[in-house]
């Protein structure tokens, strides 16, 4: 199944996610799993509790956004263990099979935004780049997730 193209704008520029090939995106499941554990089970759990736990935006001050950021990064941990545990290998494979199906906008017209392992536009930051990795990873993996869930829910 192919994905529709994901419109998203960062930082007032305008990018737009492809679908990867049948094999980039089985790849890039295979290359995150080692994070899925974590990213499920510590991660988005604990967000999830942090979130229903947390003031309103506007109700809270410098100080509890300070604690509450403080905590989301507290709680992310985990996660920026296990990949900074991924061998540089696999990481840059990451990198170059997510972003190569991002482009963004320029005037009237879309360019990609990587090739040959580097940022075409030198106004992407690291920020920038791993949001966009991150978006595709889990846009890439909500499918696989999801025949997961469906294969144990037939054998249940």
């Amino acid at each position: 199944m192919r994905l529709n193209p994901m419109k998203i704008t960062l930082d007032g520029e305008e990018y737009v996610i492809g679908s990867l090939t049948i094999f980039d995106s089985l790849n890039l499941s295979r290359l995150t799993a080692p994070v899925l554990p974590i990213l499920f089970n510590k991660v988005f759990a604990n967000a999830i509790k942090a979130l229903f736990a947390s003031k309103k935006l506007k109700e809270a001050s410098l100080e509890d956004v300070i604690t509450e950021i403080n905590a989301v990064v507290g709680l992310s941990e985990p996660l920026f263990v296990r990949i900074a545990q991924l061998p540089e290998e696999d990481y840059k494979r990451v990198i170059n099979i997510c972003l190569s199906c991002v482009e963004r906008k320029q005037g009237e017209h879309w360019f990609k935004v990587w090739e040959n392992g580097v940022p075409r536009f030198d106004d992407m930051d690291t920020a920038t780049i791993f949001n966009l990795v991150i978006r595709v990873i889990v846009r890439e993996l909500h499918p696989f997730i999801a025949a997961l869930l469906k294969s144990a829910q037939e054998v249940a």
